[in-house]
C-alpha cells in the first residue's frame, strides 16, 4: 500500500511523534462526486480531499462557526453546512448562524445567513428547497429560543431565506418531508410536511408566506402519544398518507380545492380532508402502487404478521396473511418464476425482526387473488438491514451472523433465490456502489466487498479499523474510488481503493491531512 503523508514541515524533526495528539471534532464524512468532505467543528472549516490527486491534495474552506450538520447538496457536486454561529463573548465577536454551500471544486462558497441558531436541516429531492429547524430534545445553549421557528430556503428565489414560526400545540418539529410536484388548483407546486408529536403541518414552499395548515392526529379528549414517522404522496389526485407510531391506522389527507372566493387573505388554494385507513397492528412501512382502477396503498404490519392493500378512496382494505412478519417493502417491476412478463411486484422483508424468510408479492389482481400472489423464501438468518437494486434485479440482506455463518444474503428478484455469503467476522454495515457492496466488519481491519455482477466476494487488508465507507463516482481520470475513513488517528487517516479492482497493492493511504494549518487552530 502506498502512503501519502500530508504533514507540516515542522513535524519532520519530531521522529513521527505527533505534534498535536488531540483528535479534532469532526462531523460524519460526506462523499461527493470525486471528493470527500470532512467538517471540523471546533475550527469551523471543511477539509476537501481529492483522492485522485497523486499527492493527496486537500483544500481547506472556512465556514460559519459551530457547524452542526454537513450533507451533500442533492443533484449537485456540493456540500451544505449548517452552522449555528457565535453568540459572542469577551474578546469574541458574534457571528450569525448560516448555511454555507461549498462546491467540490474551486468556486467560492455561498453563504446564506439564517438569523436563528438552528441545528437540523432537511432538503427536497431536487435540492432546491431546504428547511432549517430545531431538533426536538436537544439543548440549544441559548437564553431563549422558539423551537417552532423555521427558515424556508428556496435556492432559486431572489430572496432565498424566509424565516417564519409555525403554529404550535405543545410539540416541536421532529422531521420535515418534501413532496414531489403536486397537481394543486392554482398549479403544480411543492409542499413541505412537518411532523410533530400529535400533529402534521403543511406548508406551500412556492408561497412561503401563506398560512400553514395544521392537522391534529387525535381528538381533543384523546391523550394518546402519536408520532408521525413516514409520509407518501399521491401526485395526480393529490393526497398525503401519514404512518403514525402509536396508531394502527394510516392517516389519509386528500387535498381538496378551495374556491378563490372562499379563501382567507394569503390563504391556500387547497384544504386537507382527513380519513383513517385500517392497516392491521403496528404498521411499519407503506408504499404506493397503481391498481387496475386507481392507486393502492400497500402496508406491512408486523404486529399482526399481515400485509394490507388499501383503496384510499373507498377505504376498502384487503388482508394478506404473511408467513412471517415483515417491516420493509421494496417495489419493483420484473418477471417471476413461470411468468416472463414484467409486472409490478413487491419484496417484503423483516429487518430487525426474528423473521428468517422473505416474501414476494405479485401486485397484479392482488385484491382478488390474495395469498395466491404470495411466495415466501427462507433465509439462513434474520436480517438487520437491506439494500435494494431494482435495476440489477437484486436485493441484499445484512445479517448479524455468528462466525462462519451467512453475513449477507443476495436475493435474485426474478428467480426468487436467496444466496448466502458467509462471513468469518460478523459484518456491521454495508455501503452500496455502482457494481459492488462494501461490507465493514464489526471488528478488524479487513474490508469485504461483493460483486453485484458475479456475486464473487473479496477482501482488502487495511492498516486500521474502518469507521466509514464512502464509495465515490468517477473522477476526472475516469476511475471510480472508494475512500475508507479510519477515525482513530488524530492526524487524519483514510485509505483510497480502486473502486473497480480493489487491492492492497494498488491502495493508497492518506495521513496527516488534519494537521494542515495546525498553528492556526483555535483548540491547539
Amino acid at each position: 500500500m502506498k502512503r501519502t503523508l500530508l504533514l507540516l514541515p515542522l513535524l519532520a524533526c519530531q521522529g513521527w511523534e505527533p505534534a498535536y495528539n488531540k483528535a479534532p471534532a469532526l462531523l460524519p464524512p460526506v462523499g461527493l462526486d470525486a471528493h470527500v468532505a470532512l467538517v471540523e467543528t471546533n475550527n469551523a472549516r471543511v477539509y476537501l480531499l481529492d483522492p485522485a490527486h497523486p499527492e493527496g491534495r486537500v483544500r481547506l474552506v472556512p465556514v460559519t462557526k459551530e457547524p452542526v450538520v454537513a450533507t451533500r447538496h442533492r443533484g449537485k457536486d456540493e456540500l451544505i453546512v449548517l452552522s449555528r454561529g457565535e453568540r459572542g463573548q469577551p474578546g469574541v465577536a458574534p457571528q450569525a448562524a448560516a448555511l454555507t454551500i461549498v462546491p467540490a471544486e474551486g468556486a467560492a462558497p455561498r453563504v446564506l445567513p439564517l438569523g436563528s441558531r438552528f441545528n437540523a436541516l432537511a432538503q427536497s429531492d431536487d435540492g432546491r428547497f431546504l428547511v432549517a429547524h430545531f431538533g426536538p430534545g436537544d439543548g440549544q445553549g441559548d437564553a431563549l429560543f422558539n423551537p417552532n421557528e423555521i427558515a424556508i430556503v428556496d435556492l432559486a428565489a431572489p430572496t432565498p431565506v424566509v424565516p417564519r414560526t409555525i403554529r404550535s400545540f405543545g410539540s416541536v418539529p421532529a422531521q420535515v418531508v418534501f413532496s414531489p410536484s403536486l397537481n394543486l388548483p392554482d398549479g403544480a407546486r411543492t409542499l413541505a410536511v412537518i411532523l410533530s408529536q400529535g400533529f402534521v403541518t403543511i406548508l406551500d414552499l412556492d408561497h412561503p408566506t401563506r398560512s400553514e395548515i395544521t392537522v391534529p392526529l387525535t381528538l381533543p379528549d384523546d391523550h394518546r402519544s402519536l408520532e408521525p414517522v413516514q409520509v407518501l404522496f399521491e401526485t395526480k389526485d393529490p393526497a398525503i398518507y401519514v404512518r403514525v407510531k402509536g396508531a394502527n391506522d394510516i392517516y389519509a389527507l386528500r387535498l381538496l380545492p378551495v374556491a378563490p372566493a372562499e379563501r382567507a387573505p394569503d390563504g391556500n388554494d387547497f384544504t386537507p380532508g382527513l380519513s383513517q385507513l385500517a392497516a392491521g397492528t403496528g404498521p411499519a412501512d407503506m408504499a404506493l402502487f397503481d391498481g387496475t382502477d386507481g392507486p393502492r396503498l400497500l402496508v406491512v404490519s408486523p404486529g399482526s404478521s399481515d400485509a394490507f392493500v388499501i383503496d384510499a378512496r373507498t377505504s376498502r382494505s384487503t388482508r394478506i396473511a404473511l408467513d412471517e412478519p415483515a417491516n420493509r417493502i421494496h417495489l419493483f417491476e420484473g418477471s417471476g418464476p413461470g411468468d416472463p412478463k414484467s409486472r409490478a411486484r413487491a419484496l417484503l422483508i423483516g429487518t430487525g425482526l426474528p423473521s428468517r424468510s422473505i416474501s414476494f408479492l405479485d401486485l397484479d389482481q392482488l385484491e382478488t387473488l390474495g395469498r395466491r400472489n404470495l411466495d415466501s423464501r427462507a433465509m439462513g438468518a434474520a436480517a438487520v438491514e437491506s439494500l435494494f437494486f431494482p435495476a440489477r434485479g437484486l436485493a441484499v440482506a445484512l445479517h448479524r451472523s455468528q462466525p462462519g455463518a451467512a453475513g449477507v444474503s443476495v436475493i435474485d428478484l426474478a428467480q426468487r433465490t436467496v444466496a448466502p455469503i458467509f462471513a468469518e467476522v460478523p459484518p456491521s454495515r454495508m455501503a452500496p456502489a455502482a457494481d459492488k457492496i462494501w461490507v465493514a466488519p464489526a471488528s478488524g481491519d479487513r474490508l469485504g466487498f461483493l460483486s453485484l455482477t458475479t456475486l464473487a466476494p473479496g477482501e482488502v487488508r487495511l492498516d486500521a479499523p474502518v469507521t466509514e465507507i464512502l464509495p465515490l463516482g468517477k473522477g476526472a481520470d475516469g476511475k471510480s474510488r472508494v475512500v475508507v475513513v479510519h477515525g482513530n488517528d488524530p492526524a487524519g487517516s483514510v485509505t483510497v481503493l480502486d473502486g473497480d479492482k480493489p487491492d492492497r497493492a494498488t491502495a493508497r493511504a492518506m495521513v496527516g491531512f488534519l494537521l494542515q494549518d495546525l498553528l492556526e487552530r483555535d483548540d491547539r
